[in-house]
């Protein structure tokens, strides 16, 4: 009778066992399609403007006003240059800069004194924004050598070494941003639960417990656009 109760004792302990390992192995599974989600692969550059050339496009600026000219984003502070007479590369004053349309409908909207942000989608007044600049923390941390731009000349198209994994450029971060009616608010729930419509708060507070959802994909960005006023 000993041995009986010894092996139903040692059977029942092995089966809890078995439970909690199928347990912990199950929320890990839950656990890896919002891990995939949130940690997105690192993106890079191997020269110090956006674009390959300068572009042209239409500067908008306020009270209606545009001038046309070849310009381009700068990639360590997301700031506006553009090639002046003089063949000069400058970088342009935000205070009387709305915008930045280029001929392709690529269009751009000014964050603050210095970052242009690339819009994502727009919805009556209301504007994504996402603003790329050089990731300087983690830039630290690997081997490359970033030049800084000369406004001196055009020939700003600086080919940057590899790191010992061998991977090309800079690495870069997105910040995103909304403008709500020419406000510029960045993307996160404390920020922008003042913002949605009374009549969507439910429904804006359940999107928030969906794990799913992320405040780092633009896709799910775009989906704030439908709770603004």
């Amino acid at each position: 009778m000993s041995d009986i109760r010894n092996f139903a004792t040692q059977k029942h302990d092995f089966y809890r066992i078995m439970r909690k390992i199928l347990l912990c192995l199950f929320s890990l599974l839950l656990m890896i399609p919002a891990i995939a989600q949130q940690s997105q692969e690192t993106k890079r550059i191997n020269r110090a403007v956006i674009y390959p050339e300068f572009r042209h496009a239409k500067i908008l600026q306020t009270f209606g006003r545009y001038v046309m000219g070849d310009v381009n984003i700068y990639v360590k502070d997301a700031s506006l240059l553009f090639i002046d007479k003089d063949k000069t590369v400058r970088q342009a004053a935000n205070k009387n800069i709305i915008g930045v349309q280029f001929d392709d409908t690529t269009k751009y909207m000014r964050v603050d004194d210095t970052a242009m942000g690339l819009v994502l989608a727009e919805s009556k007044s209301n504007a994504l924004l996402c603003v790329t600049v050089l990731d300087e923390e983690k830039h630290k941390t690997e081997t490359l050598s970033f030049a800084d731009i000369d406004l001196g000349t055009t020939n700003i198209l600086v080919e940057l070494n590899t790191d010992n994994e061998g991977r090309l450029g800079v690495p870069l971060k997105d910040t995103f941003y909304f403008s709500i009616k020419g406000r510029i608010v960045q993307a996160n729930e404390t920020n922008l639960k003042k913002e949605i419509r009374p009549e969507m708060k439910k429904e804006f507070r359940e999107l928030m417990e969906d794990r799913w959802w992320s405040w780092k994909d633009p896709k799910n960005l775009k989906d704030i656009l439908r709770f603004l006023p």
